[in-house]
């Protein structure tokens, strides 16, 4: 409320008491021209200063003309006590002079209470020169003087109270300076404050906006570190299963090694069986023949057959035992064939047919062992089937050609044989030792694999502990956006008020 506002009401409440004073002097004034038995138009006149005097008091409620009211009331009262004086010579009407001065002094104005006083002294004045000569004034000079003198003491002391009340009114004036200067500072003050907390409260709300943004992004790493720690988790598992994958390969190859080592060992030995029994028949042969074209000798020689027969049945079991231990060997090599899927097909054949050519070497040394019964059988009385063994022996050999022949074949099958074994062996040799390296390789991708999972579970707690302190300064911004909003609602309520 400024300075203007207090003014114009205390204006308005100075004059509802002068209205009120002039409301009593109307209501008196009524009353006395009722109970003198005046004429007619006192009371109207009088009546009509009545309602002349609510109408200002209505004014004045509504604050029209509220500076008016003084002046208005003045010419009002002033003409109510000059009919009373004019009407009448008597000294008690003079009395009426201090009403007017009492409502005049209401106001504590120096402006409005000369004009009030000033009135009064015309009146008083125009009062006397109105009834000199009236035999009632004769005599009264003493009391006109006494009346005179206390209307002067009574403008005089109530002037003093007016300086007295302007001094307060000044010193009020002044106070109300500094007051407005203490107010316009902490008004700036109060801006500069709420400027301050808008600024502070604009840069919280970016803050927390930021600081939101923040916490998401965190938990979308925290979250995205999880999956990734998961994923690796897996990877780890999937690395262990390999690992033991690869441990049970190594153990394969292993044995596929040692096997193929024995293979080799077995195909060796086979070889040198073949070539033994190569030579055993190339021996053969040449005795046969030998005996062949020399009959005479031979039948000299028979008891000598009879050892190289005996030989024969030795070597023909030789060749049983060699063409069972190759039909194994062979059986060996199809399986390890087999083993190595598209690479061992070739493989397969050839010990197919080394097989094949074992089953006929045992036919025919079955064969020779008839046959060789059958000679002992006929060296018996070889005296007498002298001429039938010659076509014999012819026979037999035939049959010791073929079957030079035949080892021949056995033994270029068991070379071939021989070298694919090798080969294999070599083959084998090298899976294991990629397959070892490949162990190795994926032992240490185990172990970064660990590494990694360790260092994501560190990076997820890091993150974690992040995001729990992004929470608390959180808490913390929205406390101080809220003592902020707090502040500026105390302020804005002060302002209210203050308007």
């Amino acid at each position: 409320m400024d300075i203007n506002t207090l003014q114009l009401l205390d204006m308005r409440r100075k004059n509802r008491l002068a209205g009120a004073a002039l409301m009593f002097a109307s209501v008196m004034g009524i009353l006395a021209q009722f109970a003198l038995g005046n004429p007619w138009p006192l009371k109207i006149m009088m009546l009509v200063s009545t309602s002349i005097v609510v109408g200002l008091m209505v004014l004045n409620r509504r604050q029209v003309a509220v500076t008016l009211f003084p002046y208005a009331g003045l010419v009002l009262m002033g003409a109510v006590v000059a009919v009373f004086l004019f009407r009448s010579a008597s000294m008690s009407n003079l009395m009426m002079l201090y009403m007017l001065v009492a409502t005049g002094s209401i106001y504590l104005r120096r402006g409005i209470m000369l004009i009030y006083f000033g009135t009064g002294f015309l009146i008083y004045g125009a009062f006397f020169w109105y009834h000199q000569g009236d035999p009632m004034l004769d005599g009264s000079a003493r009391t006109v003087i006494i009346h005179l003198m206390t209307y002067t003491v009574v403008s005089v002391i109530l002037f003093l109270k007016e300086k007295i009340a302007s001094q307060m009114f000044a010193d009020i004036d002044e106070s109300r300076s500094a007051t407005e200067e203490l107010l316009r500072l902490e008004k700036e003050r109060e801006e500069r404050l709420r400027a301050s907390s808008a600024a502070l409260s604009a840069n919280i709300e970016r803050i927390f906006g930021k600081n939101g943004t923040n916490a998401e992004s965190m938990k979308e790493i925290n979250q995205g570190f999880q999956e990734i720690a998961s994923g690796v988790t897996v990877q780890a598992q999937t690395i262990s299963d390999i690992t033991e994958e690869l441990e049970e390969t190594n153990r394969m190859v292993a044995r596929m090694v040692e096997q193929s080592d024995m293979l080799e060992q077995k195909a060796a030995e086979s070889e040198q069986a073949s070539q033994h029994g190569s030579e055993r028949v190339e021996a053969l042969s040449s005795a046969m023949q030998q005996f062949s074209g020399s009959f005479e000798i031979m039948h000299q020689e028979m008891s000598n057959l009879q050892a190289s027969i005996a030989e024969v049945t030795h070597s023909i079991r030789s060749i049983n035992d060699i063409s069972a231990q190759t039909n194994i060997l062979s059986l060996n090599a199809s399986i390890e064939a087999a083993r190595a899927g598209e690479a061992g097909r070739g493989f397969a054949i050839v010990a197919q047919e080394v097989r094949s050519l074992a089953a006929q070497s045992t036919t025919l040394a079955d064969e020779m062992m008839s046959k060789i019964g059958k000679i002992q059988s006929d060296t018996r009385s070889v005296q007498e089937l002298m001429s039938r063994n010659v076509d014999q022996m012819t026979q037999s050999v035939e049959m010791t050609d073929q079957t030079r022949g035949t080892f021949r074949t056995i033994e270029a099958a068991v070379g071939i044989l021989t070298e694919n074994i090798k080969s294999n062996h070599e083959q084998t040799q090298s899976i294991g030792r990629k397959s070892a390296h490949v162990k190795t390789a994926t032992a240490d991708f185990a172990a970064f694999i660990e590494e990694l999972s360790a260092t994501l579970d560190q990076l997820s707690a890091t993150v974690g502990e992040q995001s729990a302190n992004q929470q608390e300064i959180t808490t913390d911004i929205r406390e101080s956006r809220g003592e902020v909003q707090h502040l500026m609602s105390l302020y804005q309520a002060k302002k209210d008020a203050a308007s």
